[in-house]
C-alpha cells in the first residue's frame, strides 16, 4: 500500500512546477491517508513529503541557475518552480546547499 502511494506522489511530485500540490491536495490526489503518506515517505527517504518535495524543488532552482551562468535570474528560476517568497527561499536554499543562490548563479 505504501509503495503504490508513495510511487504515485512522486509522479505528482514530478509533473507539478508552478504551483505544486499541498501535502492535504497529494493526499487526496494519492488516495492516501496523511499518516500513510507521512510513512512511505519517511521509511524510502528518511523525511517527510513536505520536506522532500521543498527540497527537489530547490535542486531544481539550483540546476537552472548553474546552467543558466550569469545570464540567468534567481527570481525566475525560483518562480519556475514554485517559489514566490524569494528571503525564504533563499534562507532554505542556503541551509540545504550550504551557499547563496547568487553564488551558484555566478558559477
Amino acid at each position: 500500500m505504501r509503495g503504490r502511494v508513495l510511487r504515485r506522489a512522486l509522479e505528482i511530485l514530478d509533473t507539478e512546477t508552478e504551483s505544486p500540490p499541498s501535502i492535504r491536495e497529494l493526499c487526496v490526489l494519492c488516495g492516501s491517508s496523511w499518516p500513510t503518506l507521512q510513512r512511505a515517505f519517511i521509511e524510502r527517504f528518511g523525511i517527510g513529503p513536505k520536506t522532500y518535495a521543498n527540497a527537489r524543488r530547490l535542486n531544481r532552482v539550483r540546476r537552472d541557475l548553474i546552467a543558466s551562468g550569469k545570464s540567468g535570474k534567481i527570481a525566475d528560476a525560483a518562480n519556475r518552480w514554485g517559489f514566490w517568497h524569494m528571503g525564504q527561499m533563499a534562507k532554505d536554499y542556503r541551509k540545504l546547499f550550504g551557499r547563496l543562490p547568487s553564488q551558484d548563479l555566478k558559477h
